[in-house]
């Protein structure tokens, strides 16, 4: 139980300066988030076929 507690705490919890003092979940979010933008703004600005 102490070892999955520190491993939840490192993983989820705990800031970490290779990622901007971020927590991990919060850089994956922030990362989902960013892709999802990206991922729009290439739908938007891909043109259609100009046949």
């Amino acid at each position: 139980m102490r070892i999955a507690a520190w491993r939840r705490d490192y993983n989820e919890h705990r800031p970490h300066s290779a990622i901007g003092n971020l927590t991990p979940a919060e850089f994956a979010a922030s990362w989902r988030t960013r892709q999802q933008q990206l991922k729009q703004e290439k739908l938007i600005s891909t043109p259609g076929p100009t046949n």
